[in-house]
C-alpha cells in the first residue's frame, strides 16, 4: 500500500466502530498512528537475546526465519564498525551508524600477537563532532515548513526538493510539527540526533567523522530564515591496524562481563571475543594476548516515517501493511476511550519489546 491507500483503509476501518463520534483525525495525527504501529510491528518481530549461562537478557535480539521476512526490507546484514581503543586498553569501542535501531548479531576481526612479534601498529586518528541545532520556522503565519534546507558534514538536504516526486508537500499548520520532518531529515542526512558516544545536546542535529575536510559549512534555513548554531568538540581516537581472521562475539550481558574476563576459560579470547552493547557503543573486549581490527554488525536499521504529505511509504514488504493499519486503528480506538481498542492498546504497550 502506498500511504494515501494505508490512510484510506485506516479511515474505512475505523468509521466501522466510531460513526456515531465525532472525532475526526487529521492526516498528520493518521501519519503518527500509522509511523507509531509500525514500529510497534518491528518490535513485536525481535526477542531479547538472553545468556546461556545466567538467563539474562544481553542487550541484542534474536528472530525467527517468519518474522525476518516480515521485516526484511529494513535488515542490514553486514556493515562495518571502526573498534576504536577505550581508555583503560582492556577493550575496543565501536559507534553503532545513525539508523541503528536493534542488533541482531555482532563479530570481530582479531589477531593473535606472540610473544616475538613486534608490537602492534596504532593509528592516531581525530574525531571531529559537529552539532546544528534544529531551529522553528519563524514565519509570521501557517504554513510553516515550506521550505527547508540544511546542510552539515557535507550533506545537503532540502524540503521539498528532495521529497518524492508526488509529494503534496506544502507545510504544516503547527510550529511544533517539525517533530513529522525530523525523523525524515535525520535519515536523509545520516545524522545522529542528540546523543553521540559521551555527548548530549539536545535538540542538535550530530555530524561525526574522522576526516574534517568538508565543503559546505553548517547551516539551517527555514522559511527563509537562516542560521548556524553549531557546537563543535574535537577528540583524539585510536585504533589498531592489521587485517585479523574472522569470528563471532559472545555478546554478553554487562553486569556479567567482570565475571567473565576474570574466569580463565570464558574470559574475551581471539577466537570467541566478549562484546557489550552499552549506551549506544557495542565494546568488545580484549587483552594483551590479541587485538581486534575491525567489527561487523548486522542490525535492524529505523524505518522511515509514513506520511501522505511527504509520501513517504512503508518500507516494510506490502504484504505486512493491513497489519499495520489494524494495529493503527486499535491503537486509535484506544485513544478515544473504545475499550476493545483501550484493551489492545494497553496490551500492546505489555508485550512490546522492553528497550
Amino acid at each position: 500500500m502506498t500511504a494515501s491507500e494505508m490512510h484510506i483503509d485506516f479511515g474505512l476501518k475505523y468509521d466501522q466502530v466510531a460513526s456515531a463520534k465525532t472525532l475526526k483525525f487529521e492526516r498528520e495525527e493518521i501519519d503518527w498512528l500509522l509511523t507509531t504501529a509500525q514500529n510497534r510491528f518491528i518490535q513485536a518481530r525481535l526477542k531479547p537475546k538472553v545468556d546461556e549461562r545466567t538467563g539474562k537478557t544481553t542487550g541484542g535480539f534474536e528472530i525467527d526465519q517468519l518474522d525476518a521476512d516480515a521485516i526484511r526490507t529494513i535488515i542490514v546484514s553486514s556493515y562495518d564498525l571502526v573498534p576504536y581503543i577505550d581508555q583503560d586498553g582492556r577493550r575496543y569501542r565501536c559507534f553503532l551508524p545513525p539508523d541503528y535501531s536493534y542488533l541482531l548479531s555482532d563479530w570481530s576481526y582479531t589477531t593473535l600477537l606472540c610473544p616475538d612479534d613486534p608490537p602492534p601498529t596504532v593509528i592516531k586518528e581525530t574525531m571531529y563532532i559537529t552539532g546544528l541545532r534544529l531551529e522553528k520556522s519563524q514565519a509570521p503565519s501557517p504554513p510553516y515548513y515550506g521550505n527547508l534546507q540544511i546542510s552539515l558534514g557535507g550533506q545537503l538536504v532540502s524540503v521539498p526538493g528532495d521529497l518524492p516526486y508526488f509529494n503534496s508537500y506544502a507545510g504544516y499548520v503547527e510550529l511544533q510539527d517539525i517533530a513529522f520532518l525530523r525523523p525524515w531529515l535525520a535519515k536523509q542526512g545520516k545524522w545522529y540526533w542528540e546523543k553521540f558516544d559521551s555527548f548530549n545536546w539536545p535538540y542538535f542535529f550530530l555530524s561525526t567523522t574522522t576526516n574534517n575536510q568538508l565543503n559546505l559549512p553548517p547551516y539551517i534555513t527555514i522559511d527563509g530564515f537562516t542560521t548556524t548554531v553549531t557546537k563543535l568538540q574535537s577528540y583524539p581516537v585510536t585504533r589498531h591496524a592489521g587485517t585479523g581472521k574472522y569470528y563471532d562475539n559472545r555478546l554478553s550481558a554487562t553486569d556479567n562481563i567482570s565475571g567473565m574476563n576474570s574466569t580463565e576459560f570464558v574470559k574475551s579470547a581471539h577466537y570467541s571475543p566478549i562484546s557489550e552493547l552499552s549506551n549506544g557503543i557495542l565494546y568488545v573486549y580484549n587483552d594483551n594476548s590479541f587485538i581486534v581490527s575491525s567489527v561487523g554488525i548486522s542490525y535492524v536499521r529505523k524505518a522511515q516515517p509514513i506520511s501522505v504529505i511527504l509520501d513517504t511509504q512503508c518500507e516494510l514488504p506490502e504484504e505486512f501493511h493491513p497489519n499495520i493499519v489494524d494495529l493503527a486503528v486499535e491503537l486509535a480506538k484506544g485513544s478515544v476511550g473504545n475499550i476493545p481498542g483501550y484493551q489492545t492498546k494497553v496490551a500492546d504497550n505489555d508485550k512490546r519489546v522492553v528497550l
